[in-house]
């Protein structure tokens, strides 16, 4: 996992976000040890932005032809269910999260909690769309995670 403050960094992307982005997701995969490599050794990741202005991440063989590998990157700003599956990866068991809409009332549309039941740890984050909150809150909790096992 990423130094901390990387991780503070991409939860302050998150909230300023006003919509879910691939690249957000790339780099919110790379710093949470999310698996997007290759499939074979032969392949190497590229990230690019297309002519279009859309981030794709390409695997290049280096015998043979290259593919599409956005595929890989699991939609976390997106997805309350793939946000899920980010928390159940990088956070410790027994952590609890939800997430909530503020219909507007604030800055943000959506706020997520996380926390750990019995113990003084809850982390929240504040975003646009309720994946962005809870990646938010996730990455905040993986920074506080990271700093305690120092």
């Amino acid at each position: 996992m990423t130094a901390p403050d990387t991780l503070l960094l991409l939860a302050t992307k998150c909230e300023e976000a006003t919509e879910g982005s691939r690249e957000l997701d790339f780099w919110v995969a790379v710093h949470t040890g999310t698996s997007i490599a290759p499939h074979t050794a032969d392949e190497i990741a590229t990230a690019t932005y297309t002519s279009n202005g859309e981030f794709e991440v390409t695997f290049t063989r280096t015998k043979g032809k290259g593919f599409f590998g956005n595929h890989c990157i699991p939609y976390v700003t997106f997805s309350l269910d793939a946000a899920v599956g980010l928390c159940e990866r990088v956070l410790p068991k027994g952590v609890q999260w939800t997430v909530s809409n503020s219909r507007g009332i604030n800055d943000y549309t959506a706020a997520a909690l996380i926390w750990v039941p019995k113990k003084t740890f809850e982390i929240d984050g504040k975003a646009k769309t309720p994946a962005l909150a809870l990646t938010a809150a996730i990455l905040r909790a993986a920074a506080a995670k990271g700093s305690a096992d120092t």
